[in-house]
């Protein structure tokens, strides 16, 4: 259990605020949320509900007023801003001067691809570069494309990510080929398909299935395409699956993959490795920060190719082990609580330092 302390978290709502508000509550941490919907949280917390649209103007006074009222009423040793957009942008307006350490975490998009579509994107984020005091990523490659966008400015940036929270699974690995990213275009699961039937075609995926799950936009074209193969009784689509069954066939299968055009660490990336999956990935700068091509998993250039081609031959025992140590160190509940906390502490820290309290 770390020192306890007062945390602000403000955030866009959905599962990355919840992921994190967990975390900061399995730290035995006293939280107050500002969002525009309230979580449903299986724990306590003060709640404020503002608007991050710049949209409408109406929304601009009324969220810094409502932000630096919770503020004053909580007042936290620390502000934890999501995402640096608009929500970092309006909390960090309202905050800056307030006395607390404002920490902002970058998501992904909102680093990685909004800013080179737009001016107001560029400068919302610029914004939030120059005035709040730490960041986190949970990419080394995201943390240098931060400081690229503010070189003047020698950011203070902790390469952390939400973690997984190991659940024991004893099931045997079986020759199946894992998809569970979401059916959207960035994802290219039609790749996925393609490339398994190439696997199949050329013999040394007999016996091989491919499983698909999760849902999207493009759910119905992606059954379609799979049907159009030669080998769709060997393709399964399973849609949304709770978290249990998720865990289970991670640790069923022996190979997942995952190809999106654009990424930052996914959490099931971690997932998939810690069950021991030797995991095939786009090539994308922040893979080589989790696999070592060919070591404990593939990075692929081309994906018109038959990029499966050798999973058959690969020692998934060893994979295992390399892969479930490599998350064991960094990507657990456990190591991102003592990133996150230890960030938090030590602003607080140089807080106390540059403020110390007057002699009574």
């Amino acid at each position: 259990m770390v020192k306890t302390y007062k945390l602000m978290i403000i955030s866009a709502p959905g599962v990355h605020l919840a992921s994190f508000a967990g975390l900061m509550n399995e730290a035995g941490l006293s939280l107050h949320i500002v969002s525009s919907a309230k979580p449903e949280l299986p724990f306590d917390f003060g709640f404020t509900k503002v608007a991050f649209s710049l949209k409408d103007p109406r929304h601009y006074g009324a969220s810094l007023k409502a932000m630096r009222k919770a503020h004053r009423e909580f007042a936290p040793d620390v502000v934890h801003v999501h995402q640096l957009n608009s929500v970092a942008f309006f909390a960090i307006k309202a905050l800056h001067k307030l006395g607390s350490p404002i920490v902002a975490t970058a998501w992904g998009s909102d680093v990685l691809v909004q800013p080179q579509r737009s001016f107001l994107h560029r400068s919302l984020m610029r914004y939030s570069l120059k005035r709040a005091g730490a960041f986190t990523s949970d990419s080394a490659h995201m943390a240098r494309v931060m400081q690229q966008y503010l070189p003047e400015k020698k950011l203070d940036v902790v390469v952390c990510n939400f973690g997984v929270k190991p659940e024991p699974v004893d099931l045997p690995k079986e020759d199946i080929i894992y998809s569970n990213r979401l059916h959207n275009p960035l994802y290219r699961i039609d790749k996925v398909i393609d490339a398994f039937e190439r696997f199949s075609s050329s013999g040394e995926g007999t016996g091989w299935e491919l499983v698909i799950a999760a849902t999207g936009s493009e759910s119905e074209k992606l059954r379609a395409r799979a049907e159009a193969t030669g080998v769709a009784e060997r393709i399964r689509f399973l849609g949304w699956l709770p978290a249990a069954e998720n865990r289970a066939w991670y640790a069923r299968s022996k190979v997942w993959v995952s190809v999106p055009e654009s990424d930052a660490t996914a959490i099931s990336l971690l997932e998939a490795m810690y069950y021991g999956c030797f995991p095939v990935l786009s090539d994308l700068p922040v893979s080589p920060e989790w696999v070592d091509h060919g070591r404990n998993g593939r990075i692929v250039k081309d994906l018109d190719s038959n990029f499966l081609e050798g999973v058959s031959a690969v020692d998934f025992n060893a994979v295992g082990r390399i892969n479930q140590a490599i998350v064991q160190e960094r990507g657990t509940h456990e190591a991102a609580i003592k990133a996150f906390t230890g960030l938090h502490l030590r602003l607080m820290e140089q807080e106390s330092s540059n403020h110390p309290p007057k002699n009574q």
